[in-house]
């Protein structure tokens, strides 16, 4: 998988440092996601973080369900960006991640996989 995630909102710098570290805690995600910096903004005085780029060999799934519970963390307005490597953008946004079913939650995990390039093969059989 090779996917950009990216934080809308508030505290952009902030959310992203705090997903780094909860997908840093994935045994199959260590080591397979840093911080891709933009330049300085004429306020900051360093680098601000502007995305995180996820690559791993078929670590999707960890990601996917990293992703999904960090959302359901968390508190008011945060809304994610992510990019696979096709181009592929999907947003989501907490309040509604929160609110997936068994069913939506399953359509959303094979769209992120899909999206960063790890999708699991269709079963010729079903």
């Amino acid at each position: 998988m090779d996917a950009y995630v990216a934080v809308v909102g508030d505290d952009v710098y902030g959310r992203l440092l705090d997903l780094r570290d909860w997908l840093n805690e994935e045994n199959a995600l260590r080591g397979a996601v840093r911080l891709v910096e933009a330049p300085a903004p004429a306020e900051r005085l360093g680098p601000a973080g502007d995305a995180l780029q996820i690559v791993a060999a078929s670590a999707g799934s960890a990601f996917v369900a990293v992703l999904v519970a960090w959302l359901r963390t968390r508190v008011g307005a945060v809304k994610v960006v992510v990019t696979g490597r096709n181009g592929a953008k999907i947003e989501l946004d907490a309040k509604t991640v929160k609110a997936l079913d068994a069913a939506a939650l399953s359509d959303l995990t094979r769209e992120l996989l899909t999206a960063a390039g790890d999708a699991e093969p269709e079963d010729p059989g079903a």
